[in-house]
């Protein structure tokens, strides 16, 4: 997951939030002492929650941590522990770890999906499994902190989750820092996870808010050049969101290439960029938020709020 940004997109992830990121330090150099915690970013699509979690990666890196990534997806919400499985595969382990890994994600794959929609209470057949999985990577504090990351966590495999949980319990005295991203989402499975989360004494959780008009305005100062001008605008079009504002500023850009100016761009470019990026939010959403742009997209126009 670790990448690294330009400056003007490292200069945007940053913008409004640096609390949040001050935030995720204090809980690492809290871990670094042997204090576990399980720190759940919560926000809409497209609020920059994996942005922001890639930053931190980054910096955890290079403070010598070792981080383990994973990232849910809806192609693979049925995929039994397979958000499990990046994890372990993103990990640095002897050879004896790596087969005793491979051997009990193998083993736990076969058994959740027999025990797929049996409901929580049915688990106690993974507990073997989840045992053995959480000793490797607690051993593997012993080294060196840990930083383990799932984004899109709405998005995972049911036994995943279990996994997760199964962890979050046994990691209080751990060097290990447990980072969660998510898009809250209304499904009962999901709920129970949320619940079960938030009641360990070691949770902490970081909730991201739109960008404001002059967080917007700072962003265009650097990335868009004499356009500051036209931050309501962007505001109003994006919505604070950085990913739908960051596609209004490559369409810009576009445009202002083909018209050898940016100052002939007088207001914001609604163009492929910002559409791919709400398709990409619309994909990645519940089923209702889908739903209702299909239906706004048959009525063709605005419709009327009752």
């Amino acid at each position: 997951m670790p990448s690294k940004f330009s400056t003007g997109e490292l200069f945007m992830v940053l913008v409004e939030r640096s609390d949040a990121l001050d935030s995720l330090n204090s809980a690492l150099a809290d871990c670094g002492a042997g204090a576990g915690l399980i720190a759940m970013i919560s926000g809409p699509v497209g609020r920059g929650k994996t942005e922001l979690v890639r930053q931190f990666a980054q910096q955890a890196l290079q403070s010598g941590a070792a981080v383990l990534a994973a990232t849910a997806s809806r192609a693979e919400s049925t995929l039994m522990l397979g958000v499990v499985s990046q994890l372990f595969a993103s990990a640095r382990l002897s050879a004896e770890q790596a087969d005793r890994a491979s051997r009990l994600i193998e083993d736990g794959m076969l058994t959740a999906t027999l025990l797929d929609g049996a409901g929580a209470e049915a688990s106690a057949p993974l507990n073997g499994m989840f045992s053995g999985l959480a000793n490797i990577l607690i051993d593997l504090t012993v080294r060196s902190p840990m930083l383990l990351i799932v984004d899109d966590t709405h998005l995972a495999d049911a036994a995943s989750l279990q996994f997760l949980l199964y962890l979050a319990r046994r990691i209080d005295r751990a060097r290990m820092l447990v980072v969660l991203a998510e898009a809250p989402r209304p499904s009962p499975r999901y709920s129970v996870f949320q619940a079960e989360l938030a009641s360990q004494f070691n949770y902490r959780q970081v909730r991201l808010k739109p960008l404001s008009r002059q967080g917007i305005a700072d962003i265009l100062n650097v990335r868009l050049p004499h356009s500051e001008r036209l931050a309501s605008a962007y505001h109003r079009i994006s919505g604070g969101s950085p990913l739908l504002l960051n596609a209004l500023i490559q369409d810009h850009k576009r445009l202002a290439i083909s018209t050898q100016t940016a100052k002939a761009v007088t207001s914001p470019v609604a163009g492929e960029f910002f559409g791919q990026a709400v398709l990409s939010c619309l994909y990645r959403s519940t089923g209702h938020l889908l739903r209702l742009a299909q239906v706004l997209a048959v009525l063709g126009a605005p419709a009327p709020w009752p």
